[in-house]
């Protein structure tokens, strides 16, 4: 556990190093815990170094990755988006529909755009959880797709519902949404769509992530759920705000 625990010690000091350039007095202090806890266990200095030269390699390959898979990322036109979408600055998140974590989270990225304007949200939605839906001839991420491409003035209330439904969705649960929203045209399958989720589906397995959500925010790549405060300090430090 010791072992375990010192390497992503080490891990996430040389991260911050990487992107800040210069030690913060937290990493300063933190590099001196870790020199004291080497010096007192120096068996633990080869395993270490090869940990985090293995995390270094790993590192470089995932900035590799991104670098292909940027422009991507970040095209509005193709992905749906909350706020402007000219926004100066943008949050990429990685997102499903019947992902419950997800759900948990949308509240504070309304509430972020909605504090700071020069933000926007892109939702690269992949379906991990659920590809079909017994009853119906589509799924949630294609419809949600299907709506921004084609009827992006009617995309928020749809994105709101579908993000509102707890648990996973149902045909009944699609044809509501759609009905209530006036989109039932859009609730099919449509092959622009499925070749937007497969593009999806292959950086975000290139980029080595693992679940969703998982929010990008300037350099900071943060997996899983975390509250607003979080977002908002983060974004923050990546934006200038």
């Amino acid at each position: 556990m010791f072992k375990r625990l010192t390497l992503c010690m080490g891990a996430a000091l040389i991260s911050h190093a990487i992107s800040a350039q210069s030690l913060t007095e937290k990493q300063e202090t933190d590099l001196e815990q870790i020199e004291t806890m080497l010096r007192d266990n120096p068996q633990l200095i080869g395993n270490m170094r090869q940990g985090l030269e293995n995390f270094l390699d790993e590192q470089r390959a995932q900035q590799e990755k991104y670098t292909e898979y940027k422009d991507w990322l970040f095209d509005t036109s193709v992905h749906p988006t909350l706020g402007d979408v000219d926004a100066r600055h943008s949050i990429v998140i990685f997102t499903d529909y019947n992902c419950p974590y997800c759900k948990r989270l949308e509240p504070s990225l309304e509430r972020i755009i909605e504090e700071y304007p020069s933000i926007n949200v892109i939702n690269v939605i992949v379906p991990l959880r659920q590809r079909e839906v017994k009853g119906i001839a589509t799924n949630s991420t294609e419809f949600g797709l299907n709506v921004w491409a084609n009827a992006a003035d009617d995309y928020y209330d749809v994105h709101t519902l579908l993000m509102d439904k707890s648990g996973m969705h149902t045909a009944d649960s699609l044809t509501a949404i759609a009905e209530r929203t006036q989109t039932t045209q859009w609730l099919k399958s449509m092959d622009a769509s499925k070749q937007v989720v497969q593009k999806n589906l292959e950086a975000f397995q290139a980029l080595g992530f693992r679940g969703t959500p998982t929010i990008m925010i300037g350099e900071q790549w943060i997996p899983g759920f975390i509250q607003y405060g979080q977002i908002e300090q983060i974004a923050k430090q990546e934006f200038g705000l």
